[in-house]
């Protein structure tokens, strides 16, 4: 999947919209509508707005769930409602638009002078549209002033732990709330070994490639070596995971004339990440999160609520 930066996009999208109207227009004989024109390059590039979006989607970067859920797994009726309004109203302009572009005679309304817009929408179709997003505010209100309190929506790790054969079990307690359910992801990796190594500064100055040196863990036979990019470590790969560690060991970066770099090595078989299965309901304070069995120890982490 592309990965430009936000302002390569925004570049292009801004020298479509200025310039591809112009070409269009200037390509066809002056009897054409630039307002038409104009419009139906806006319905493209909506268009490629919807195509994206659709393709997270498909991904799954965009989990469909909470168009009709609350943050903690509910139904959430008020939600429903403004998403099945929002789709009637807009699948209904489509077709309305679409059986006028089929019937109208465009060639003879630019003869005449006429400009090709596209319909306006009714007021009353706007008003339900008003009601819809009204209703939908003044329920979350009410569900806010009932005491629902916040939700779980996420869970830092905070430390990997180490020795996990299954994934521990996750538990909350604490923060005046309920039902928040979590799931841990082990890193995969075998003998207790070294998963990955994680820059966390890139230090400066570096001409030539730096040592890695892995020490302490418990553990023995952890290699790894630095990537130099600008004069600056932006990556470190571990050329043999070693085994036999019981805590995250140490990695010191030394040499190639530069200082500053960084980074820290997460073990293979610690806990990766935390999944929020349900978010819960009715806290007020941050729970405590509590990871235990799985064979291994050590792995902690921290909650966010929302």
């Amino acid at each position: 999947m592309c990965k430009w930066p936000n302002w390569v996009w925004a570049l292009i999208i801004t020298v479509v919209i200025i310039i591809a109207p112009m070409i269009w227009v200037t390509a066809y004989s002056q009897d054409r509508s630039f307002q038409f024109v104009f419009s139906a390059l806006i319905i493209v590039i909506l268009a490629g707005f919807a195509g994206a979006v659709l393709g997270k989607i498909i991904t799954n970067e965009i989990d469909l769930k909470y168009l009709i859920s609350e943050d903690n797994g509910n139904a959430s009726m008020s939600r429903f409602q403004f998403l099945l309004f929002t789709f009637v109203i807009a699948a209904s302009y489509f077709l309305y638009v679409t059986g006028m572009v089929t019937k109208v005679n465009f060639d003879a309304l630019a003869t005449a002078g006429k400009p090709i817009l596209l319909p306006n929408i009714p007021s009353g179709v706007l008003g339900l549209i008003g009601i819809s997003g009204a209703s939908y505010v003044v329920a979350k209100g009410i569900q806010k002033s009932a005491g629902d309190g916040s939700s779980v929506v996420r869970v830092h790790v905070t430390n990997s732990g180490a020795g996990y054969t299954t994934a521990p079990t996750v538990t909350f307690s604490g923060g005046n709330g309920t039902d928040a359910r979590a799931t841990a992801v082990l890193e995969n990796g075998v003998d207790n070994g070294i998963g990955r190594i994680d820059v966390i500064a890139r230090g400066a100055g570096y001409t030539s490639i730096p040592a890695v040196v892995i020490t302490g863990g418990g553990g023995s036979g952890a290699q790894a070596h630095a990537i130099v990019e600008g004069q600056t470590v932006t990556r470190i790969e571990l050329s043999a995971s070693g085994s036999g560690y019981s805590a995250i060991p140490t990695v010191q970066i030394s040499g190639g004339g530069g200082t500053g770099a960084q980074a820290t090595a997460m073990l293979a078989n610690g806990v990766a990440r935390i999944v929020v299965n349900s978010g819960g309901s009715s806290y007020s304070a941050t729970p405590t999160v509590q990871i235990t069995g799985g064979g291994g120890s050590g792995a902690a982490a921290i909650a966010e609520i929302v």
